[in-house]
């Protein structure tokens, strides 16, 4: 990880799959962070509750704050993608989608093809599952298969995804 290309880790949802075990694990690895590498973590709340110091370091923290769009720019993204919805359809849809992109425009676009419907209960029900539909359908083969061979495991690791396919090279 020290070498001369710059490295990236992404740790996506660290709130939600942080174990309380693996914070000082977590904390050493912000404050110990190679000139080469970068460390970006996401949250779906706020990492103050972490013991994380970003300051100064190549560490970058992103919040629901940066990760979610604000409600003029879910506005226009709902009325760009559908120009047929009333504005009590976009604030609830704007609600629902709770900031996220890819939940406006797929919402409006539920809208657009059913006239008349509540797209924002869409998506509150049948939406998560068609935005998983389609990110699951947009993945190599070889992905899926391994995504649904390890989905009964608690954590992964390279070694006990290998154990568990009977294959080697996982942790690639």
């Amino acid at each position: 990880l020290g070498g001369q290309m710059p490295c990236w880790i992404v740790l996506d949802g660290v709130d939600a799959t942080v174990h309380r075990s693996s914070l000082p694990a977590l904390a050493y690895l912000s404050a110990n962070v190679p000139p080469s590498v970068r460390l970006v973590m996401t949250t779906h709340d706020s990492l103050r509750v972490l013991p994380i110091d970003p300051a100064g370091r190549n560490v970058v923290v992103l919040d629901r704050d940066e990760l979610s769009l604000e409600p003029d720019e879910a506005v226009q993204i709902i009325l760009a993608s559908c120009d047929a919805v009333d504005v009590s359809s976009v604030e609830a849809i704007v609600t629902a989608a709770d900031g996220w992109a890819a939940a406006c425009q797929s919402a409006a676009r539920f809208a657009s093809r059913h006239p008349g419907e509540d797209a924002a209960r869409w998506l509150e029900t049948a939406g998560v599952e068609y935005l998983l539909e389609a990110w699951l359908a947009a993945l190599p083969a070889d992905r899926l298969d391994f995504l649904v061979s390890t989905a009964l495991l608690d954590s992964l690791s390279g070694r006990l995804c290998d154990a568990v396919l009977g294959t080697s090279g996982s942790a690639r």
